[in-house]
């Protein structure tokens, strides 16, 4: 019985181990589904917006989101991992701790266009109180 119970135990902790294992995998869940992957490796990066949106800077090696924030047409972000900086136009973005050996991704989506608003005026002259 004491074999059984050993081999039980073992079967437990492969099944732990192999659960542990399968939440380490990338998921980049903090990352909405329609953001595309513009970059992506380590020690230095750069990525200039082609429209205004929001940017994402993931490290898929430690599987967490480490910056978002908003980027406007042709502002460039720069990720340099040696000296811990994550930059926009030279500025900045956030203070964070880089592994220059882990993989970053940068993800951009592009925001959809605003509905369009109303200055209060209708074309026959009236006005509207919707300004959207």
């Amino acid at each position: 019985m004491n074999a059984l119970c050993k081999f039980a135990a073992l079967g437990v902790a492969a099944c732990t181990l192999a659960a542990s294992a399968a939440g380490c995998a990338s998921n980049q869940s903090d990352v909405p589904i329609g953001a595309k992957m513009v970059a992506e490796g380590n020690k230095k990066l750069t990525y200039q917006a082609p429209h205004d949106g929001t940017i994402y800077v993931y490290d898929d090696d430690a599987n967490r989101l480490i910056y978002t924030g908003d980027i406007r047409r042709d502002q460039t972000l720069s990720i340099d991992t040696k000296s811990d900086d994550i930059t926009i136009e030279g500025r900045r973005a956030t203070e964070w701790d880089l592994d220059p050996d882990h993989r970053m991704q940068i993800y951009f989506n592009e925001r959809p266009m605003s509905e369009p608003r109303y200055d209060g005026q209708h074309k026959d002259g009236g006005s509207s109180d919707y300004r959207g």
